[in-house]
């Protein structure tokens, strides 16, 4: 005769105590305010539903709570974004800001410079030396202008008409990251 003790896989949780009333069913005694048939349903307290926002830690004490907020965020529940130098962001254009001792550092983005970004860094584009719609593509210090149709030379300068001749050109000096222009007309 196979006997069956309903108790075996502690059906209980939460530490409340399992009863065998015969062969096939039990009833499990719960600890003080722990509820529901296997003692799953957890007692109603300050902590629980947890009121605590943004990832902070409940605790429960004299029928009450704290909740212990995680960096960046303060208040009784911890809903608010704390203030710091890097919030509100002070840094511009695109910039991520980093707060160490009280203060913050812009990290700029290429092409970017002073304290808060804010300034676009001078380069050999920048102002544009290129003539005449075309683009100016910065690399290892110096540039290359990728002319329009219809123009060519080192800054897109000269004008090519139809037989393939120059109808004006420039001479380009460049001296350190300073691009000097001289116009010299072609008939």
């Amino acid at each position: 005769m196979l006997y069956l003790y309903p108790c075996a896989d502690s059906p209980c949780m939460n530490d409340g105590v399992c009863s065998q009333y015969n062969a096939t069913s039990y009833r499990c005694n719960c600890r003080i305010n722990y509820t529901g048939v296997n003692c799953e349903i957890k007692p109603q307290t300050p902590c629980n539903p947890d009121p605590c926002m943004n990832g902070a830690t409940c605790t429960f004490t004299d029928q009450t709570f704290t909740c212990s907020c995680k960096t960046g965020y303060n208040g009784t529940k911890c809903e608010n974004k704390a203030q710091t130098p890097c919030n509100p962001d002070p840094c511009m254009n695109g910039a991520t800001c980093t707060f160490t001792d009280q203060t913050f550092t812009c990290s700029c983005m290429t092409g970017y410079n002073g304290t808060k970004c804010e300034n676009k860094a001078q380069t050999p584009c920048n102002p544009d030396p290129c003539m005449n719609g075309a683009t100016c593509t910065f690399t290892d210090q110096t540039f290359t202008c990728s002319c329009k149709t219809g123009y060519n030379g080192a800054t897109c300068e000269n004008k090519v008409n139809k037989g393939g001749r120059l109808y004006s050109s420039m001479i380009v000096l460049f001296v350190g990251m300073f691009v000097v222009l001289a116009s010299i007309c072609l008939e």
